[in-house]
């Protein structure tokens, strides 16, 4: 038994305070009062007078005061923490259980849904049957209910064990198929076995192959500089796919990839609408259905002469995706014969100072688009990005004039586009990309006058952004903040302003303030709605947000005369931008 001093034991003493704490919520027991209650200070002749017998008990009393107390302290501390350890553990316990309990007398239908969601709630990620599985572990009626969803295990993805238990788990519900192809042995690897997959081709919806060389960046057992598609597709042989909708063909081995004479000529992919695609397949038969085209296009004559033949195959084409990327060696320039597009949805990514810019200048010269009614473009880059062959001393590191130059060429380009989207952003990899986002700028051309029909404006970055209307005759040294009066803008209905982190919104409200001043002076200012402007800092901000707000008429101008006038070059929040 642990003993406090003179005798007392611990747990007595804590019994005596625990008492006293109930009773009185006072956690000095009334005995321990007297010898507890501290000792009034007095003058020095005092303490004289008292006698050294005396001192020695005050002495005496305060020091067992202070052991009694240091050992009930440390003792009730520890006993605190434990405690605390233990509550935390309940408290989560509680959760788990109350959660638990709630979810399994969920009727099985919406608990059904609830899986749904966590399955395919974001469905760009790969490998969702990483979800499926657990579920499906956690207890028996999520076990019985989730196998009995054979929705939920359509993902055909990951090894060859998972593939088989999703097929077998699949009942006869179309199937997402995605096969990983190593390229770094001297065979094609691929990560699911190509036979046991040709037995379900009929239930195909989705087929992804992915070209990939694991291992070393730099060392391969192949001794060839590209990779036919034949390689690949020999592997399938006939392939009948009915309800194929969606294929993707990517490739991030290293290696260009090719296709041979044949390659497809033995798929039948009657109901294919999506293609995203390094290669267009030109001799896939159902190429004539796709309406949806997503290209990762290398800037270079072999890739061009191949894409322009795609075009008399693509008959239903309504959205063109295009990503165009530097080819792995320079080619000689082919001019191409003018062709029309006829397209509902252009999309353009790139990364700024792309070396064979003149490739992608010669594209779009060779192109129109009469029918397209949505231009969207996505440029990224380095926020320190500089063109090898400009000399910049003080001027912008991240300059997207060239890129903007060649997407836009003319007026009667894009005719009919109501819709204008334009994105800038700076890749952010680590802290000083952070950095450069908040003290570098973005030099962004926005060349709306060649746009007669546009209606809706779609600005976004994440960087301190400065946006202009060129006039074709300056260089980027000229660029023009103020809206030119002479420039025949056209009457836009709806402005939408995204400023993500470290964009200040001074710049997105300065040339807001400007289109909206000569549309009012143009008297145009009735044909204006509103201006949706949002703010997400969620990217660098634990406790980050989006916010959105709507200003109509009157209350557009208000907003952009107000942040016009902040001179701070800072992003001061979502709820700031958007008050």
């Amino acid at each position: 038994m642990a003993v406090i001093t003179h005798g007392e034991s611990l747990e007595t003493a804590m019994h005596e305070v625990v008492s006293s704490w109930l009773t009185r919520t006072d956690p000095i027991p009334e005995p321990w009062k007297q010898t507890m209650s501290p000792i009034v200070a007095m003058p020095c002749d005092d303490v004289l007078a008292l006698g050294t017998s005396s001192c020695r008990q005050f002495v005496s009393q305060s020091r067992c005061s202070l052991g009694r107390l240091q050992c009930l302290y440390e003792t009730f501390n520890g006993l605190s923490f434990v405690f605390a350890e233990k509550f935390h553990v309940a408290l989560e316990n509680a959760h788990a259980v109350k959660n638990m309990c709630n979810l399994s007398t969920l009727p099985n239908e919406l608990l059904v849904r609830i899986f749904e969601f966590v399955v395919f709630g974001d469905r760009t990620l790969q490998n969702r049957w990483r979800a499926a599985v657990p579920l499906s572990h956690v207890c028996r009626y999520f076990r019985d209910t989730i196998l009995s969803c054979p929705v939920l295990w359509t993902d055909i993805s990951g090894n060859a064990g998972i593939a088989a238990l999703s097929l077998l788990r699949s009942k006869e519900a179309p199937l997402d198929f995605s096969f990983e192809i190593d390229t770094s042995g001297s065979s094609l690897d691929f990560s699911i076995p190509v036979r046991d997959a040709l037995k379900h081709s009929k239930r195909w919806r989705t087929l992804v192959l992915r070209v990939v060389r694991k291992g070393s960046r730099y060392i391969s057992n192949r001794r060839v500089p590209g990779i036919l598609m034949t390689e690949v597709i020999r592997n399938f042989g006939a392939v009948d796919a009915p309800l194929l909708e969606t294929l993707d063909i990517l490739n991030s081995s290293g290696f260009a990839l090719y296709e041979e004479k044949e390659g497809f000529s033995q798929w039948n992919t009657p109901n294919l609408r999506y293609l995203n695609t390094v290669c267009i397949p030109l001799t896939l038969r159902g190429l004539s259905n796709v309406t949806h085209l997503t290209l990762t296009l290398l800037l270079d004559h072999f890739s061009y002469n191949i894409f322009f033949k795609s075009l008399s195959h693509l008959k239903s084409l309504e959205v063109l995706v295009l990503k165009p990327m530097d080819a792995w060696r320079a080619t000689e320039f082919q001019e191409f014969n003018k062709t029309e597009l006829h397209v509902r949805r252009l999309s353009v990514e790139m990364h700024i100072g792309l070396s064979s810019i003149e490739f992608l200048r010669k594209l779009f010269a060779s192109l129109s688009f009469p029918s397209a009614k949505v231009l969207e473009v996505k440029i990224e880059g380095e926020v320190t990005a500089r063109y090898p062959e400009d000399d910049y001393d003080d001027g912008p590191t991240f300059l997207a004039d060239k890129e903007m130059d060649c997407i836009l060429q003319h007026g009667g380009q894009f005719p009919l586009v109501e819709r204008f989207s334009l994105e800038a952003y700076g890749i952010i990899r680590n802290q000083s990309d952070l950095n450069a986002l908040q003290t570098d700028d973005i030099y962004l051309p926005v060349p709306i006058a060649k746009l007669s029909s546009l209606k809706h404006l779609s600005l976004s970055s994440n960087g301190r952004v400065h946006l202009s209307i060129p006039d074709p005759n300056c260089s980027w040294k000229n660029l023009l903040i103020e809206v030119p009066a002479t420039f025949n803008l056209p009457m836009l209905e709806t402005i939408s302003i995204t400023i993500l982190t470290f964009a200040p919104p001074r710049w997105f409200a300065s040339f807001t303030k400007n289109i909206l001043r000569q549309q009012r002076e143009r008297g145009g200012w009735g044909k204006f709605r509103k201006l949706v402007v949002t703010a997400d800092d969620r990217l660098t901000k634990r406790e980050g947000r989006r916010t959105t707000a709507t200003y109509i008429g009157d209350d557009a101008w208000a907003w952009c005369e107000r942040h016009e006038k902040l001179v701070r070059e800072f992003y001061p929040g979502a709820a700031a931008i958007t008050d």
